[in-house]
């Protein structure tokens, strides 16, 4: 496995977070969670649009309209128009629950958008635990609770296996999906992070490897179907947050970093923290060609 760095976009971010590739348009997303921020970036060209958020943007997937997002803002779901900044309600999440936010999404390999809630903070008499949510044709499902940092998304390439992680626990966990039914079942461990090093943000790529960016120790860490490590790509910066395949061919590795949880000597030691990182490599991902669907 090769992986070479090509390229560092000086994004800055806080909290840079869910990169998704767009095939139809060669375009990269991600989030600034932190600073409200949802950052557009065409390829090759790559020039930044930067638009300005009503409130923080925890993750998102492509709808069947190029134009419209469906999303996972703090407090629920919503589709969202970002040239026009409208926002359409579709349910809010854990509203009687001030401990909690939205977290990480993906869309699995029918079009529904996964998403689940974490702790932000312990509030009196609020229940300090998150879930994991399904939103399939505006009615979402709530599919595993007790959570304290929902992460580490990602869906097989036949689309029968989910991969999900609480990052407070260290563990990467493996899922049954029937996509006729939207239920999961049979979870079983996948694989365990090292200490310090949180899951993060996840991808498969074409060959069922699981790429997980690990937050606290700066590393990317490929692994195989069978949950063993196959390869370790060490970044510039201790907080790694999210990976993604695109490009042309799909075969550049898209790594978003953050700022948050540095400490002011750990920023000077570290002046990449925060900007997206470009691996060019031998692998490649998988195109998403189904889309939850806007109308």
């Amino acid at each position: 496995m090769e992986a070479k760095l090509i390229d560092v976009h000086p994004a800055g971010n806080t909290l840079g977070e869910g990169v998704t590739w767009d095939c139809r348009t060669g375009m990269l997303w991600w989030t600034d969670i932190q600073e409200n921020k949802l950052y557009r970036l065409t390829w090759p060209k790559q020039s930044i649009t930067v638009f300005d958020l009503p409130e923080r943007l925890c993750s998102f997937g492509f709808t069947n309209d190029p134009n419209r997002l469906v999303t996972a803002f703090a407090d629920g779901f919503y589709l969202f128009c970002p040239e026009t900044g409208r926002r359409e309600l579709i349910s809010l999440i854990e509203a009687d629950n001030p401990a909690t936010r939205m977290n990480e999404g993906r869309l699995d390999r029918r079009g529904c958008f996964w998403a689940g809630s974490m702790v932000e903070q312990p509030f009196a008499g609020a229940t300090a635990e998150g879930a994991l949510y399904r939103l399939e044709a505006g009615q979402v499902t709530r599919q595993l609770d007790g959570i304290g940092i929902s992460n580490g998304l990602a869906f097989s390439p036949d689309g029968n296996t989910m991969f999900f992680a609480d990052t407070t626990t260290g563990i990467i966990r493996q899922y049954d999906l029937d996509g006729d039914l939207g239920a999961i079942s049979g979870g079983r461990d996948f694989a365990r992070t090292a200490a310090g090093a949180g899951p993060d943000g996840a991808v498969i790529d074409s060959d069922g490897f699981y790429w997980s960016a690990q937050w606290g120790n700066g590393q990317v860490v490929r692994y195989t179907p069978n949950g063993l490590i196959d390869h370790v790509i060490q970044t510039p910066t201790p907080q790694v947050a999210c990976v993604e395949f695109g490009g042309p061919d799909l075969d550049l590795l898209f790594v978003s970093t953050a700022r948050e949880g540095l400490t002011s000597r750990q920023r000077a030691e570290s002046p990449l923290s925060g900007h997206m990182f470009v691996y060019q490599t031998n692998c490649k991902g998988i195109a998403l060609d189904t889309y939850y669907p806007f109308s």
